[in-house]
C-alpha cells in the first residue's frame, strides 16, 4: 500500500565531487534518476522532482510520467535549501519526505517506518549508527517558515531550530550516497 504523502527528490546540483553528472549515470536498467523515481513511485503516488543544473534534460525524462511533478530551481547554486524552497509550494500532503538524488539504497520499509512515527514532531530524521540520514519526514505546517527563511544552505541548518524526532534505523542506505566516482563504481559492483 502506498503512503499518502509527497516525496521531494532533490536533484539540482552539478555533481562536482563526482566529476560526472549523477542523474544520467547508468544504473540497473536505466539511469540513476529514473531508477530512484521508479522506486519512489512504488512508495508514494506523488514525487516532486527538483532540477536545476541541466534541468531541461532532467525534465524531459519525466514529461509524461504519471505521479511526477518537475520543479525547476533556478537558484540551485545557493545550496540544497534553495531546492527545498522551490519544491514545498507543490506539496499537497500534510507531511512529506525530502530525499536526495544520489541515495539509491534506502529501503522502502524505511519510508514506511518513518511515516508511522509520531505526528507531533516538526521533522523526523532517521539515524544509522548515530549518523543522520535521509529521507527526512517534514510536517507541512513548516512550509510557510521554509518559504520565508533566508540565509540557510541546508535543510539541517533550518531544522536546527525546530522540534525534531530522531529514529534509529537498521538501514545503512540512509547514509550511503554516491558522492564520488568510487562510490558509484562500488554501487555498480554490489548491485549490478
Amino acid at each position: 500500500m502506498k503512503l499518502s504523502c509527497d516525496i521531494v527528490l532533490l536533484s539540482a546540483g552539478i555533481s562536482k565531487r563526482m566529476g560526472l553528472w549523477k542523474p544520467l549515470l547508468p544504473y540497473k536498467d536505466s539511469t540513476l534518476i529514473q531508477y530512484l523515481v521508479g522506486e519512489l513511485l512504488n512508495i508514494s503516488e506523488s514525487v516532486i522532482l527538483v532540477g536545476g543544473y541541466r534541468g531541461s534534460e532532467l525534465q524531459s525524462l519525466f514529461n509524461d510520467q504519471r505521479g511526477v511533478n518537475f520543479v525547476m530551481n533556478f537558484n540551485f547554486n545557493q545550496g540544497i535549501f534553495s531546492s527545498v524552497q522551490a519544491a514545498v509550494s507543490w506539496v499537497k500532503s500534510s507531511r512529506f519526505f525530502i530525499t536526495l538524488g544520489d541515495l539509491p539504497f534506502i529501503r522502502g520499509e524505511t519510508y514506511r517506518q518513518l511515516f508511522n512515527t509520531s505526528k507531533s514532531a516538526s521533522a523526523v530524521v532517521p539515524l544509522y549508527k548515530n549518523q543522520r540520514g535521509h529521507p527526512v519526514l517534514i510536517d507541512s505546517k513548516l512550509i510557510p517558515s521554509v518559504l520565508e527563511a533566508r540565509g540557510y544552505e541546508t535543510m539541517r541548518e533550518f531544522l536546527s531550530k525546530e522540534i525534531i524526532t530522531t529514529l534509529p534505523m537498521d538501514d545503512p542506505g540512509i547514509i550511503r550516497d554516491l558522492d564520488t566516482l568510487e562510490d558509484y563504481r562500488e554501487a555498480c559492483r554490489i548491485f549490478l
